[in-house]
């Protein structure tokens, strides 16, 4: 697909749960340039170049704790929110699916496998990631077993838990907002029928005036 399409010699791997794998199979046997990969080692080979990915931040843990360099195509804000980080970071770049071209992919495919700094910084980034001071799979144990000690900590556990719904949803300041809003509306409107009054009862008595002097 690659090959044919843009003139890469390069195999496509497809990342996906094994659940919808099946789908993929009968293209799979088709062309030899597509394999498809379990969701949990498809970074994980060493011969992994790219990941190309929407910007998810599961999946950008995941690349960054394989190494591998991205390339995104933001569909969220989030998302595109990440992928300008990651661009700055110097581990990958980011593509706008608008105006998405073959040239464009092609070349910016080819940037970053070929350019060593994307792995170069890739690597920097999970080193940094993982310079943590525990380890932290035994901080995950050790807290779930506090929880588990504790009885479900309730002194840790958040009063907005125990908000009713329509302070959890905030229309408690909706009402209030529209009630004072309904308010400034009634004084404004109030004000208007005044000065409407006002200036038809002074136009009144200067017609008044004007006729009793032609008289």
């Amino acid at each position: 697909m690659l090959n044919s399409r843009f003139g890469l010699n390069l195999v496509c791997c497809i990342k996906t749960n094994l659940s919808v794998e099946r789908t993929f199979e009968e293209k799979k046997n088709r062309q030899s340039s597509v394999l498809v990969f379990d969701v949990r080692s498809s970074t994980a080979h060493s011969n992994i170049k790219l990941f190309v990915y929407q910007g998810g931040s599961q999946s950008t843990q995941e690349a960054i704790h394989h190494a591998v360099p991205v390339l995104g195509f933001p569909i969220l804000s989030d998302q595109e929110f990440l992928l300008k980080k990651l661009k700055s970071l110097g581990v990958g770049n980011h593509l706008n699916l608008e105006d998405l071209t073959t040239d464009t992919l092609k070349s910016t495919i080819l940037e970053i496998i070929r350019n060593k700094k994307y792995k170069r910084n890739m690597i920097e980034l999970r080193r940094l990631v993982n310079d943590t001071p525990y380890n932290l799979l035994d901080n995950l144990v050790w807290w779930t077993e506090y929880v588990i000690r504790n009885r479900g900590v309730p002194h840790l556990r958040s009063t907005l838990a125990d908000q009713p719904w329509y302070q959890h949803v905030d229309m408690d300041i909706v009402a209030f907002l529209a009630v004072v809003a309904f308010i400034v509306f009634l004084v404004g409107l109030w004000i208007s029928i005044k000065l409407l009054a006002y200036t038809c009862k002074q136009g009144q008595e200067a017609f008044t005036s004007r006729k009793r002097k032609t008289d």
